[in-house]
């Protein structure tokens, strides 16, 4: 029995023995072996072999192996594997925050770096070192030997910024660690865009407008200072952060602002510029033709009764003295129409009984005008507004348009009515430059890159154009003819060098309301400012300012007429890349006195910052008084910055 059990006892001493050599073995290898992913992918998903073998269970009356007898064993937490982020070589510094391309949005943060234990570290913002008293947190890993150290306040210089830093160890230094980062700057320029592209024009639909205010190295500006927004067509909507300046103000908070612009009911390229100090910025946008379903309105009044006593009439009519009492049939009409015909919108007016734009004083003017009669009974806190749809000096109205396929490009039309001649004033046009108000017929059409507009005025004044140097006030300035043609002036600003007249460097179109009155009868001017007449730009040059008019006068000439045609190749319609070739001709006839001017132009934009213009005109005027006289001029003009 006592036999047996010692056999027992021997064959379990045996037994653990070959266990623990088997486990030391594996371990061994384990250790050895180099790792493949395979194999840590295992080791993060399964045990160890020593937690998985299981405890031997030593007997009380076994003896003990002496510890010099059994392989040591390396524990879990000794294994020599490869420490992440934390190996660091002596010389070695690592700048942990910020990393490269890093964009501040101030001009100060803190750096980390991590060395190795026992060296010393200068930190470099711009080549200028960092004054050490910056240095706080500091916590050194006694494991891997290596020390994490934060620099807090670390200024930084507005734009590019180079931070370096380097380990010196026993009189020996290490590599230089580089990091890049931007600070962002004050603005020197304004992103703008729309969010939509196109928008109907039916005075109600709405663009968003996005801009920014970008530094020198293209991030978004901190800054927050007022924009200005002016637009060609349509009105701002929403609040105006400072209604007493010009334009609409709205501000940028941290470099970022939004608008919103409400369309027009004229379909048309609309230009959107926004203002800042020294910066300015530009977009675009169509407001395209509304192809609204069809309206028609109308009356037909039949009146029987004697002549005079017509009490819904004009008031010039009622009861004239050396008229009869006859009975008789009064019969009058007037309609309003629009609606879509096909791609086409078409708009009219007719009364047979006055002419469109006459109010109820019996007066007619060019571009139908608010006045007393139309607000007898203002509707208090409504911010409704009143605009003519069909202005004409005579009794119809006609417009048939379509909007253009092509982007950029301005709509299709032909009209009778009143117009203006925006499109024979081009930026490229000084010398063959046309813009008057008139009445009759005018077209366009868009054939590919090619605009053709063309107008014809039946009942056409005679015509003055007047240049008047400000005193300092804000007026009566007195124009050279008096009895002016109503609705048919045209005002501007002009500042030229004082030495280089002629020289026009701004033009400004004023509008009569916000900026001046007009006495038609008078032929006189007062503004709402003073106009001032010298100024000083930034390169301190003194500037002159001259006030420019252009209007029609009761001309005792007789019947007279106009024509004018153009023709314009557009090379490009992009924003800010304008490039196009075109040829005008026009010729007056004014009574005793014709006029003819024809003159070909052209602009080339070079690159988003330059343009090279060159233009050639010629003209003849003839008349009883002074016979005939023509002449020529040419130019060519290049600007960039």
């Amino acid at each position: 029995m006592k036999l047996a059990k010692n056999i027992l006892l021997t064959f379990l001493l045996v037994a653990t023995l070959e266990a623990i050599s088997l486990v030391i073995t594996t371990t061994a290898r384990a250790v050895s072996l180099p790792a493949t992913d395979t194999d840590i992918a295992q080791q993060e998903v399964l045990p160890s072999a020593l937690e998985l073998a299981p405890t031997p269970i030593t007997p009380l009356d076994l003896p003990e192996t002496p510890a010099s007898q059994v392989a040591p064993t390396t524990p879990k937490e000794a294994v020599n594997e490869p420490e992440v982020n934390n190996a660091i070589s002596a010389l070695e510094v690592k700048i942990l925050t910020p990393t490269n391309s890093t964009v501040l949005d101030i001009a100060a943060t803190s750096v980390i770096l991590q060395y190795a234990e026992g060296s010393t570290v200068e930190l470099k913002v711009n080549g200028v070192s960092v004054d050490p008293s910056s240095i706080g947190r500091t916590e050194t890993d006694n494991k891997s030997k290596t020390v994490t150290q934060t620099w807090y306040g670390v200024v930084f210089n507005p734009g590019n910024n180079t931070i370096t830093a380097q380990a010196t160890r026993e009189g020996k230094t290490g590599e230089i660690a580089t990091v890049k980062l931007q600070v962002r700057g004050t603005a020197t320029q304004i992103k703008l865009q729309t969010t939509e592209a196109r928008i109907p024009a039916d005075g109600r639909s709405t663009a968003t407008i996005r801009g920014q205010l970008l530094d020198a190295q293209g991030n978004r500006s901190q800054q927050s200072i007022v924009v200005t927004l002016v637009a060609s067509a349509g009105q701002f909507v929403g609040a105006d952060a400072d209604s007493d300046r010009d334009g609409f103000q709205v501000k940028a908070e941290k470099g970022q602002f939004t608008a919103q612009l409400r369309s027009a009911l004229q379909a048309q390229t609309v230009q959107i510029a926004a203002l800042a100090t020294n910066l300015e910025a530009f977009a675009q946008i169509q407001f395209e033709t509304n192809l609204r379903p069809s309206l028609v309105t109308g009356v037909i009044n039949v009146r029987i009764g004697k002549k005079g006593t017509d009490y819904y009439s004009s008031f010039r009519d009622f009861l004239p003295p050396d008229q009869d009492n006859k009975t008789q049939i009064d019969i009058n009409s007037a309609v309003f129409a629009t609606g879509r015909v096909g791609n086409w919108l078409f708009t009219g007016a007719y009364n047979s009984d006055r002419t469109l734009n006459e109010d109820c004083n019996g007066n007619s003017r060019l571009f139908r005008d608010t006045n007393d009669c139309t607000e007898k009974y203002p509707v208090y806190g409504d911010s409704s507004t009143v605009e003519a749809t069909t202005p004409s000096q005579d009794s119809l109205y006609l417009r048939i348009e379509r909007n253009s396929r092509i982007l950029g490009a301005e709509p299709d039309f032909a009209m009778w009515g009143d117009y203006n001649t925006k499109e024979f004033s081009r930026s490229s046009q000084e010398y063959t430059a046309f813009n008057r108000k008139l009445h009759g017929f005018k077209a366009n059409y868009n054939l590919g890159n090619l605009q053709v507009p063309g107008f014809y005025g039946n009942n056409v004044e005679g015509f003055q154009r007047d240049t008047i140097a400000p005193d300092g006030t804000s007026g009566f300035y007195f124009l050279s003819r008096r009895l002016l043609i109503p609705g048919s002036e045209s005002v501007f600003i002009e500042v030229e060098e004082l030495n280089r007249p002629g020289t026009v460097l701004q033009r400004d179109q004023l509008s009569r309301g916000p900026d001046y009155e007009i006495d038609y009868d008078r032929g006189t001017l007062i503004f709402r400012q003073p106009v001032l007449r010298t100024a000083v730009d930034e390169e301190g040059r003194i500037l002159v300012r001259r006030i420019v008019s252009t209007y029609q006068y009761e001309s005792q000439d007789g019947t007279s007429s106009i024509y004018g045609g153009r023709a314009q190749y557009n090379i490009s319609r992009q924003l800010g890349l304008e490039s196009w070739i075109g040829a005008t001709y026009l010729t007056e006839q004014q009574g005793i006195r014709d006029f003819e001017l024809y003159g070909a132009d052209a602009r080339f934009a070079i690159g988003s910052k330059g343009s090279l213009i060159a233009e050639y005109a010629h003209s003849t005027n003839e008349s009883d008084v002074v016979g005939k006289v023509s002449g020529s001029a040419y130019r060519i003009e290049a600007e960039g910055e």
